[in-house]
C-alpha cells in the first residue's frame, strides 16, 4: 500500500488505493460518507479518514456530515473537494444525531478538520458547522464558495481555528466569506440553551483575500437570547481580511456582540469610501460592545470617505471600544477618520497609542484626530 500521512481509513478517487474506492459507489459522497461511518463505528478501525485524490478531487453531491466526536478528517494534499454539477448546499457539514457520543454540553467534541482543499466553483457553500465544541480546524483552504466559506452555526462554541485560507470571491453579495451566525431557534436536548449563540472562539493566521462582498460578519441570528448571551468571547490573532474595489459592505461587521478582540490583525478596504469595521447594526435587538483592537492595520484607498472604524449601534454602559497602538491609515493608505462615531449619543471608548493618518492630518498620540474626539470630549 502507498505511504499515508498518518494510521487512518483512506477513501481514494484512484483504485488500488487505501480501504474504499470512489468508483465503487454511485457519487464521491457517499463513497466519503460511507468511509467516516466506517471509521467511526467500527473500533478496531482509526478514527482518522483520508481523503486521498492524487489523479482528481472528489465531487460532491452532497456535504460529508461529520456526527460522531473523537474523529478526525484530512487528506493527502492537494485540491480535495468540488461540488458535483447542479450542487449547491455546504461541502461539508456537522451536526449531532442520534448516536452521537456528546461532551459536557451536549454537543460533538474533539473533531479535528485539517489540510483540506474546498472549492466551491462559484455555487456551493464551503463548511459550515453546529453541534461542535472544543475542536480544532487547522489548514484549510475554501475558494470560490456562493455564501460562506467558513459559517459557524447553532452552538458552535468553543473552538479553535488556524491558518485558514477563504479566497477568490468566497461569499456572495448578501452573506461574507466567514459568517459567525446561528441560524435557527432550535434548543437541543440537554444542551445549555444560551450556547445556541457562538462563544468563546479564537481564530489565528486567518487570511480572507478578496471576497465577493465583506469578509467577516458577526450577526444577529433569529433566536431570542439573554442580552448577555450575544455572540461573545471570539478572538481574532494574526490575521488578514481584504476586500476588493467592488465590494459594499464593510470589510467586518459586528451586528450584535461583545468581548471580541483583533490583535495584530491587518483590515484593508480596496475602496474610497464605507467603512473598513462597524461596529453595531440598526436591525439588532442589542447594541454592540466591548470590542478591543490592538496593534492592527486600517486601510483604505486614499482621498475618500472611509472612516476605520464606524459605530452605529454600541452601548453605552461602559466603552464600546478599546484601541491601543493600531495603525488608522499609512502613507498611501490614508483614511477619511479613524473612527466615524456616527450620531448615537452618550458613547465612550478607551484610545491610546495609536497611530493615525487621516489624507493630511498625521496624528500621533493619546487622541485621534480633532475630527474623531467625541467620544473624549469633556
Amino acid at each position: 500500500m502507498d505511504s499515508f500521512p498518518a494510521p487512518g481509513v483512506i477513501v481514494s478517487t484512484l483504485a488500488g488505493r487505501g480501504h474504499f474506492h470512489a468508483s465503487d459507489f454511485d457519487s464521491d459522497d457517499r463513497a466519503v460518507q460511507h468511509a467516516y461511518d466506517a471509521m467511526i463505528t467500527d473500533p478496531h478501525l482509526p478514527r482518522t479518514l483520508i481523503l486521498d485524490a492524487p489523479d482528481r478531487p472528489f465531487r460532491f453531491a452532497g456535504p460529508l456530515e461529520i456526527w460522531q466526536s473523537h474523529c478526525r478528517v484530512t487528506s493527502t494534499g492537494g485540491p480535495t473537494i468540488t461540488p458535483r454539477a447542479g450542487y449547491t448546499g455546504a461541502l461539508i457539514t456537522s451536526a449531532r444525531r442520534e448516536g452521537t457520543q456528546r461532551g459536557e454540553d451536549g454537543l460533538i467534541c474533539d473533531v479535528v478538520l485539517d489540510h483540506l482543499w474546498l472549492d466551491g466553483q462559484n455555487r456551493c457553500l464551503g463548511i459550515k458547522l453546529k453541534h461542535l465544541q472544543l475542536s480544532t480546524i487547522h489548514d484549510l483552504h475554501v475558494r470560490n464558495t456562493d455564501g460562506p466559506g467558513l459559517w459557524l452555526s447553532d452552538y458552535c462554541i468553543e473552538n479553535l481555528f488556524s491558518n485558514l485560507v477563504l479566497s477568490d470571491e468566497c461569499g456572495n453579495a448578501d452573506l461574507p466569506a466567514l459568517l459567525i451566525e446561528p441560524e435557527s431557534n432550535e434548543q437541543l436536548d440537554g444542551a445549555d440553551h444560551g450556547n445556541i449563540t457562538v462563544n468563546s472562539t479564537n481564530f489565528t493566521g486567518t487570511m480572507i483575500h478578496f471576497p465577493a462582498n465583506d469578509a467577516l460578519r458577526i450577526g444577529t441570528g433569529p433566536a431570542e437570547v439573554q442580552i448577555a448571551r450575544r455572540q461573545r468571547k471570539i478572538q481574532f490573532s494574526g490575521c488578514f481580511f481584504h476586500s476588493h474595489g467592488r465590494a459594499t459592505r464593510p470589510v467586518v461587521t459586528l451586528a450584535e456582540a461583545y468581548e471580541i478582540a483583533f490583535v495584530g490583525t491587518q483590515m484593508l478596504r480596496w475602496s474610497k469610501d464605507g467603512a473598513v469595521m462597524q461596529l453595531g447594526t440598526s436591525e439588532a435587538r442589542y447594541p454592540t460592545g466591548i470590542v478591543m483592537v490592538s496593534h492592527c492595520i486600517f486601510g483604505s484607498q486614499e482621498g475618500g470617505t472611509c472612516a476605520g472604524i464606524h459605530t452605529r449601534n454600541v452601548q453605552t454602559t461602559g466603552p464600546c471600544l478599546a484601541a491601543f497602538g493600531n495603525s488608522f491609515g499609512s502613507m498611501e493608505k490614508r483614511l477619511a477618520h479613524a473612527v466615524d462615531w456616527g450620531d448615537q449619543e452618550g458613547k465612550s471608548a478607551a484610545w491610546a497609542g495609536n497611530a493615525v493618518n487621516v489624507h493630511d492630518r498625521p496624528h500621533v498620540g493619546v487622541l485621534p484626530a480633532q475630527a474623531d474626539a467625541l467620544p473624549f470630549a469633556p
